[in-house]
């Protein structure tokens, strides 16, 4: 199984390591401080992401994929999932990016606040995959957060190597209201449209079964070597 470098979602190879996009509803809340747990697949994708390794294509793990090599590209996007998401992030997020624009928030810091306001106290390793975001990006937002007052750090009980994070007062009060301008701006965009619901569920299932499929090509690839 041979390895190679993220997929450009774009389809424009440009290598663009972003991610799009948030629904962290379909991350499971469970209490506060580091209760939440990664799943297998989404901490292995984001080790290789962070780290500089080579991920695996999807050709790898899922074999049957036809091949669009060949395709016109209006007729590749056309029925690239990863660029229809990415083109209904944008759509749907651009409004939202302004009134964080406004609160002078950064989408980097936004994914942190959002995650730890959902997810509660967090370590530093943990929050990076929840927000799906690598670790030095995460690090840098962190401190820019820390200096406003918005989080704070804490020593690891359990590890002193470890560093907790937490939403300070005022860091949570801004949050939800960042929170009810997302889904208000979330539910006019949406208005009238049909089976909602139902996407979603159906986005969550998906992203669970890549996720599964990743963290097998990954063992898999552990034992062949």
């Amino acid at each position: 199984m041979k390895p190679r470098w993220p997929v450009d979602i774009h389809g424009c190879g440009s290598g663009n390591r972003r991610q799009g996009g948030m629904n962290w509803g379909s991350t499971p809340a469970a209490g506060r401080h580091r209760s939440w747990k990664p799943s297998e697949g989404s901490r292995q994708c984001l080790d290789g992401w962070k780290s500089g390794l080579p991920m695996y294509s999807y050709e790898s793990i899922l074999p049957s994929v036809p091949d669009c090599s060949t395709a016109p590209v209006s007729e590749f996007l056309d029925r690239y999932l990863p660029y229809l998401l990415r083109k209904a992030d944008q759509t749907l997020s651009a409004p939202f990016y302004a009134v964080l624009a406004r609160a002078g928030v950064a989408r980097s810091e936004w994914r942190l606040l959002s995650v730890l306001e959902d997810l509660g106290d967090l370590r530093v390793a943990d929050l990076a995959v929840a927000a799906l975001s690598p670790q030095p990006t995460v690090t840098h937002a962190l401190g820019r957060l820390e200096n406003r007052g918005l989080v704070i750090k804490t020593v690891d009980g359990d590890d002193r190597r470890q560093r907790v994070v937490a939403l300070t007062p005022a860091g949570s009060a801004l949050t939800r209201a960042l929170i009810a301008d997302a889904a208000l701006l979330e539910a006019k965009a949406l208005a009238g449209a049909d089976g909602i619901e139902e996407l979603a569920q159906r986005l969550q299932a998906l992203t669970s079964f890549v996720e599964s499929r990743v963290a097998t090509a990954v063992d898999d690839e552990v034992w062949a070597g």
